[in-house]
């Protein structure tokens, strides 16, 4: 009895569709999570190919800069990597999302968190400080 039970669980696990979570089907990547106001930032965004997907849009946010973008996605035959640079950013703290908009009203999404550190060339401060 117990072994038939266990064999009607596993085959119902086997017979119902995988689902997958948002990160195996997009994620985001930052070549560091802390540069200074001289350094440059890479997101490295992962996508994996859908039917679903239309639209990727990636958004830096911080207290001083804000950027955006959006890339069209071609469904199954998109690119599975898209990369976005950054350099000379203001210091502060910024997030950057990921966006992935589906044909069905879907919706998927990763954030991370950067620290831009250092002083500005618009600040009275000099780098580095005496």
């Amino acid at each position: 009895m117990r072994w038939l039970a266990i064999s009607s669980c596993l085959a119902m696990m086997i017979a119902l569709p995988h689902r997958t979570i948002a990160a195996d089907r997009l994620s985001v990547t930052l070549s560091s999570n802390v540069i200074t106001v001289a350094g440059e930032v890479r997101a490295r965004v992962q996508v994996n190919p859908d039917d679903e997907n239309r639209v990727l849009h990636v958004v830096l946010d911080g207290p001083l800069y804000y950027a955006s973008t959006d890339k069209q996605l071609d469904g199954a035959d998109a690119a599975k990597t898209h990369d976005i640079w950054w350099q000379g950013l203001p210091p502060g703290d910024y997030t950057v999302t990921a966006t992935v908009d589906g044909a069905n009203g879907s919706r998927l999404f990763d954030r991370k968190r950067l620290k831009v550190v250092g002083f500005s060339q618009d600040s009275d401060s000099e780098f580095p400080p005496k």
